[in-house]
């Protein structure tokens, strides 16, 4: 019985614990996502319209190199 009462204490309580809050999810961080299917369309979807697609694919590349730099940038984990 004794064994028992030492494992017993030896297990740290779970009430003590701090609990971490809930975590967000960084949306910033999944544009990525969005884009990736985005440019493809573009390219399709315009595809009889070559002035049109080079505008739009070109804004739409240029928007998402300027998001991953503004991303790095100003991240505090990089310095």
């Amino acid at each position: 019985m004794e064994a028992g009462k030492d494992s017993a204490a030896a297990v740290p309580a779970q009430a003590s614990a701090p609990r971490r809050g809930q975590r967000e999810v960084p949306l910033k961080y999944l544009v990525p996502l969005a884009y990736a299917p985005v440019l493809p369309i573009i390219r399709i979807a315009l595809r009889k319209h070559p002035r049109a697609r080079a505008v739009v694919f070109g804004t739409a590349l240029t928007a998402a190199l300027g998001h991953g730099i503004y991303l790095l940038a100003f991240d505090s984990s990089v310095q």
